[in-house]
Parts: C-alpha cells; sequence; structure tokens
C-alpha cells in the first residue's frame, strides 16, 4: 500500500511518488487516487494535494473513478477550459485552474446555505446538486452585474478573486455552467475523445444540443463549440463540423460563431505554446540547489520531451493556419505566426543548437578506458539528444530550421562514424579476453543503437558488422 509522506517531507519526496504513479495502470490509478483524496481530509493533507496536482495530466488523461463533492460537478462542465498557470488579460475559452478556489469560497460565502448545503452533504443527490448549479449562475450573474453597474464593486471583485484574468474567467464559468445539462449531455452521447469524426448520429446530438441552447442562450452557443473543440482530435476542422450542419439544414450558425472559434483556436495554440516554453524553462534534475547528483540523462531526457510536445504544438499551428487561412482570419494569423517564432525559437536552442556537439562529445568520452562497461546514463542522454533532433526533423521545415536539422544530424552521424572506427582500431589492437571483451561488445552495441536513431537501420548495421569483425566474431 502507497503511503502519504507527513507534511514535513520535502516536495521532491511527493513528486517522486506521483512520478512513479504516472506510470501505473488504471486500476492502480485508481487505488492511488482514492488514497488521496482520503488524506485531503487530514491535517497534513497538504501533501496529498500536492501529488495530487502533479498526477493532473495522468488524471486528465485516464479519468479515474473520483470522489464526488459539489465543487467537483460545478467544474464538470469548464473542465475542458481548464489550463495550468495564470497569464494576463482574457483567456478566450480557457480558465486557470488558480481561479477555482477563489470563485468557490466567493459562492460560499455570498450563496444561500440552504441551497449549497444538501448538495454537499449529498453530492449524488441530481436534485440537489442542479438546485446549486442554478444558484452558483444567479449568485454570480448578481455580483457581476453589479461589479459591472458600480466601479468600487468592480475593483473589490478583481481584488478578492485575484486579479483581472480569474475575473474575466468567472464570466466563463458562470457561462458554462448555465448550460451544464446541455454540457453532460453532449459528452454523454458524444465518442471519447480524441474525436477523430462524427458520424451522422453524432451530428445530430450536436445539432440538437446547439438548438436548445440557441432557444435558452444564443451567446453560450461558443461555449459549447469550445468544449466540442476541445474533445476533437483535430479542433481546428470545427469550422468543417458547422458547415456540415449548416447544409443539411439541422443547424444555421449565428453571427460571431466563426470568429469565436479562431480566437479559441488560437487560444488553445497558445496554451499548447506556453506549456512547451514551460518545459523548456524547467530546471534540469540534478541542477544546482537541486541537493541530488547531477542526473548524466536528465537534458536528453527534457530534449525529447520538450521534441515530442513540440510537435504536437507544431501539428495543432499546421491545422490552425490552414483554417484561418481559409477564414481569411488575418489579425488571428498574425497571433499564430507569433506563435510560431516562439516554438521556433525553443525548438532550436533547446534540441537543435549543440545537439551534434553533445553527442559526439558523449561517445567520444565513452571510447575509454575500453575495458569498462559503457556508462549507461551517458549513452542514454545521447540516444535522447538523438532522438529529440531526429523527432525535430518531422517539422523543422514549417518552422524554418530544416537547414540546421539537417547540418547537426550530419554532423552527429559523422561524429559518431569517427568515434566508432576508433574504436575498432582499439579493439583490434587490444587483443582483449573476458571481461575486456564483453564490454567491448556492449561498447560496439551501443554505439550501432546511437547509429540506427541518426542514421536508420541499414547503417547501424554495417557498424555493427565491422564491430563484430574487429572482435573476430559474426552475427
Amino acid at each position: 500500500m502507497t503511503s502519504i509522506p507527513a507534511s514535513g517531507e520535502s516536495a521532491d519526496v511527493a513528486a517522486e511518488t506521483a512520478a512513479r504513479a504516472k506510470a501505473l495502470d488504471d486500476a492502480k490509478l485508481q487505488q492511488i487516487v482514492s488514497l488521496l483524496e482520503a488524506a485531503l481530509e487530514r491535517p497534513d493533507g497538504i501533501t496529498a494535494k500536492t501529488m495530487l496536482d502533479q498526477l493532473r495530466p495522468k488524471l486528465v488523461e485516464a479519468r479515474p473513478h473520483r470522489r464526488p463533492h459539489l465543487r467537483r460537478s460545478l467544474c464538470e462542465p469548464f473542465e475542458d477550459m481548464l489550463v495550468n498557470g495564470v497569464t494576463s488579460g482574457h483567456l478566450v475559452g480557457r480558465i486557470p485552474r488558480s481561479a477555482i478556489m477563489p470563485v468557490w469560497d466567493l459562492f460560499i460565502e455570498r450563496g444561500d446555505q440552504k441551497v449549497i448545503g444538501p448538495a454537499q452533504a449529498n453530492p449524488l443527490d441530481k436534485a440537489a446538486t442542479a438546485a446549486a448549479l442554478d444558484h452558483f449562475v444567479a449568485v454570480m450573474k448578481t455580483e457581476l452585474a453589479e461589479a459591472s453597474a458600480f466601479a468600487t464593486k468592480g475593483r473589490s471583485l478583481l481584488l478578492r478573486l485575484g486579479g483581472e484574468t480569474h475575473y474575466l474567467a468567472l464570466e466563463v464559468m458562470v457561462g458554462a455552467v448555465s448550460i451544464a445539462r446541455q454540457i453532460a449531455h453532449l459528452k454523454a452521447k458524444l465518442p471519447p475523445k480524441p474525436i477523430r469524426e462524427f458520424n451522422d448520429e453524432h451530428l445530430n446530438v450536436l445539432a440538437e444540443t446547439l438548438n436548445e441552447i440557441l432557444k435558452k442562450s444564443s451567446e453560450r452557443i461558443a461555449t459549447a463549440l469550445f468544449v466540442v473543440m476541445a474533445r476533437m482530435a483535430e479542433p481546428w476542422k470545427i469550422a468543417n463540423v458547422l458547415e456540415t450542419l449548416a447544409m443539411t439544414g439541422r443547424f444555421k450558425s449565428s453571427a460571431g460563431i466563426n470568429e469565436f472559434s479562431s480566437a479559441a483556436l488560437v487560444g488553445r495554440l497558445e496554451t499548447q505554446v506556453q506549456a512547451v516554453e514551460a518545459l523548456a524553462d524547467k530546471p534540469l534534475a540534478g541542477a544546482p540547489g537541486a541537493g541530488k547528483a547531477p542526473d548524466k540523462a536528465a537534458s536528453g531526457a527534457m530534449a525529447a520531451s520538450l521534441a515530442r510536445d513540440a510537435g504536437d504544438a507544431v501539428q495543432s499551428l499546421a491545422g490552425t493556419r490552414e483554417a484561418l487561412e481559409k477564414a481569411g482570419s488575418k489579425a488571428q494569423l498574425r497571433e499564430v505566426e507569433r506563435a510560431r517564432q516562439k516554438l521556433r525559437e525553443v525548438v532550436d536552442a533547446k534540441i537543435v543548437d549543440g545537439a551534434a556537439s553533445a553527442i559526439v562529445g558523449a561517445v567520444s568520452r565513452q571510447s575509454a578506458p575500453l575495458s569498462a562497461p559503457p556508462d549507461a546514463a551517458a549513452w542514454r542522454n545521447a540516444e535522447l539528444r538523438a532522438v529529440a533532433l531526429k523527432r525535430s526533423g518531422a517539422y523543422a521545415e514549417l518552422l524554418t530550421l530544416h537547414g540546421d536539422v539537417a547540418e547537426n544530424l550530419k554532423r552527429a552521424t559523422e561524429g559518431v562514424e569517427k568515434a566508432a572506427s576508433e574504436l575498432f582500431t582499439q579493439i583490434r589492437r587490444g587483443r582483449l579476453q573476458g571481461a575486456a571483451r564483453e564490454a567491448a561488445r556492449q561498447h560496439v552495441m551501443s554505439n550501432a543503437r546511437l547509429m540506427e536513431i541518426l542514421s536508420g537501420p541499414e547503417k547501424a548495421e554495417q557498424l555493427l558488422m565491422r564491430g563484430l569483425e574487429a572482435l573476430g566474431e559474426t552475427l
């Protein structure tokens, strides 16, 4: 059974435990989540909360059963809009997670406990929960209306919530909760995300729900669309979905929807780019001040993760740009170009620049002493740097980095080839036996693996054959 660290233990312990949990299967994850949620009620529950926060990416992906409570029910309508971190200004279709607690505290203070209490006491009571959500909308609409009418009230609410971004996020929350039933219906009837295509049944559900929202509150159509987009594998194709609904007469898009969809796409892209930038700025394991021994594979692991996340962002960027070009959204295309430039800077600085030198340097340092086995962590770092470089090649052209990636791949391949040749010469001269011979064989295999990543199986096989020949062996 996994235990919860006491509050006095370091944040590193919680981070390491959460990292291990991320690799667990769904059943074990469910067990750990249940344990952590039970620990939240303890006086030292802050550690459990920290671990749940660190597990959030896995929780969003796996969706394990969570302990029901009113605040979670309140967040369900806009959970697809939640983003980590706080940025300034209006986040189109996005809500910082940090806004949840200030809004919740305000609701608990201003709301009627006769309505809130039953839902808190029995969160499985659907009628009580629905009444509490309706009450949330009514209370917060009043707060926003008074803030709009009276400058003093507006400043007070802004300060109470923690800034402009949280204040604006409240409006998005209210909009989503006001159509909570329709959003829940969409989530129940549409395929699980990522949705790759909508069949006729799904289109009918979408059209019926949008028409219902249109009658109730036309300005909330945009909110529903953003929820749908967040569940699509290719959200930039939302315009095609709306066009299909319009052409078949199932739903006629109203003014402003295309504009919102474009703005929401840009907003989603900005969120992805911010996540990539945050990963690039994250200190490496074993960095000065971390209190740990340096992790030899840390820079390679970071580069490989960054290359993967940057690739997802670039795919989103390409789809968004194509959709905006068709819509003629020139102003938002400029935002996309700014996002592209940011991605280019990160990929160039953290993945491409210096990649060849890092790979070749790691290989060169491993050839002496030949009698010692390869340093597994150092070789893993070189392999991960090579993986990152190769991954970046898939989107280098869009980021105008194709020449830089190609040059680094060429230099890395030539460097590994040269180091391997020197290794084979040492093997022939050394006439190695026993443990030294086995260590040399491991060096040959490590060089072949790295060459396969950089240049493919054919060159790797050629290098391996040369190494075995130097050892006096054959496949």
